[in-house]
């Protein structure tokens, strides 16, 4: 019986993180032009729903750069996100894709790919000429949130 039981909450913790929700930490490099610098400090708040993907916010700690990273909110329609009923990227149980306009000149696309407790993450910005500026790379650890 105690193994039954042990089974069963296994296959519901690993249930439980079939979305991004979560409080995400860990570690990470920021790169622009080919030179970089460590980032010891990423930290992202994400919260899924059937119909709503929302980014509450986070900050990357990159030594000499910080970046804030600003809250965003995304209709889900099947797998798409949507701002303004335009498709501006996909999410899955595994990977979020995501392309945002920082500006008229630059863009930026996310690629998440996340299983359980974990995420590689990689944010490149672009310029209008789809040169990458800024390369943002991260691997991130989803935060255990004790219940009281």
């Amino acid at each position: 019986m105690k193994k039954l039981i042990t089974l069963a909450a296994l296959i519901l913790s690993t249930a439980s993180f079939a979305n991004i929700s979560g409080q995400w930490t860990g570690w990470g490099d920021w790169t622009y032009e080919g030179a970089g610098t460590h980032c010891y400090s990423m930290k992202l708040n994400f919260e899924e729903s059937d119909g709503l993907l929302i980014r509450h916010g986070g900050y990357f700690d990159c030594q000499m750069v910080g970046l804030d990273v600003s809250p965003g909110e995304w209709t889900k329609r099947g797998n798409n996100l949507l701002v303004d009923d335009k498709i501006v990227g996909t999410i899955t149980d595994s990977r979020l894709h995501l392309e945002e306009e920082y500006s008229n000149d630059v863009k930026i696309v996310t690629e998440i790919a996340y299983e359980g407790n974990h995420m590689d993450y990689v944010e490149t910005w672009y310029d209008r000429n789809m040169i990458v500026v800024y390369e943002i790379t991260g691997r991130l650890f989803r935060r255990a949130v004790a219940n009281h």
